[in-house]
This record gives C-alpha cells, sequence and structure tokens, in this order.
C-alpha cells in the first residue's frame, strides 16, 4: 500500500468543504470507521494495545473486557476503584478531553473509556468493535450512503 502525505490527507480534506453538510458528516463518519478499523488491528495484533479505564463494579466496563476478550484485542485495565493513580489519571481526561462533553452534560461518568493516544479517545466501545473496512468500492458507496441518510 502507498504512503500517503500529510499534504494530500489536507488537500482531500478541503474538499470536503464543497460538500453539502450530510455527506461531509458521512465522509467524516466513514473516515472514523477507517481510522478505527486500524486501530483495533494494531491492538489485536498487540503491536499498540488499548489502554481501557474502568471499574470492575461496572457492567457495561465488564461487558467491554468482554468484547474485547472475545475479538483478540489486546488491552491494559485500569480499574479506577482499586488504584488512585489510574483514577487521576482517568480524571484528567474527562476534565480536559472534549470527548467527554456530551458525557458531562448528562451527568454520566464516562467509562469504559479507552485512551488510544492524546487525540484518539474512544467512548462508543460497540461502535468501535463493529467498524469493518467495506469489502470493495461498491460497500464503500453503499456504507457512504447510509451514513448521508443518517445525517440528513
Amino acid at each position: 500500500m502507498e504512503k500517503v502525505t500529510i499534504e494530500q490527507v489536507e488537500q482531500e480534506f478541503k474538499k470536503l468543504d464543497k460538500l453539502d453538510q450530510s455527506k461531509r458528516n458521512a465522509v467524516l463518519a466513514m473516515t472514523e470507521k477507517i481510522i478505527n478499523y486500524f486501530i483495533k488491528e494494531k491492538a489485536v495484533s498487540g503491536e499498540n494495545p488499548l489502554v481501557i479505564y474502568g471499574t470492575d463494579k461496572c457492567p457495561d466496563c465488564m461487558n467491554c473486557l468482554y468484547a474485547m476478550d472475545k475479538q483478540n484485542v489486546k488491552y491494559q485495565f485500569r480499574n479506577i476503584t482499586d488504584n488512585l493513580q489510574y483514577l487521576k489519571e482517568y480524571t484528567m481526561f474527562r476534565d480536559c478531553s472534549n470527548c467527554f462533553a456530551d458525557i458531562k452534560n448528562k451527568n454520566e461518568l464516562g467509562i469504559p473509556f479507552i485512551y488510544v493516544a492524546d487525540h484518539v479517545q474512544i467512548l462508543d466501545w460497540k461502535n468501535f468493535l463493529a467498524n469493518e473496512l467495506p469489502k470493495d468500492e461498491a460497500d464503500l458507496f453503499q456504507q457512504l450512503e447510509v451514513e448521508i441518510k443518517k445525517n440528513k
């Protein structure tokens, strides 16, 4: 596969300005799906294991870990109720990361929380695990059409 430069990516994203809002959102959603697919693949291979913050007292956290195990995703679980340092790390992310804005507005906790890198943080683990690459060009366009309809 040919390497893509940052400049090429920037040029392609500038083209998004010419699209209407629903098409732009669809392209961004597909881009996020593809990125998540590759993040998952790196975690499965063990090259970049995920860091998952949560607690063993939370059913959703335990379901997340079970699903990760079922798909052979490598991760480090940081139990925020058993380790004060992990709680401090999680609290820093929750206080400083934009991905928690909706969570905080709803007065929710926001776990399980998956940390990949400074600007790659995941709260929707079910959607993250469901991401698959389009099988071919026709499948890509079909998925884009679905995303466009969602965003109208």
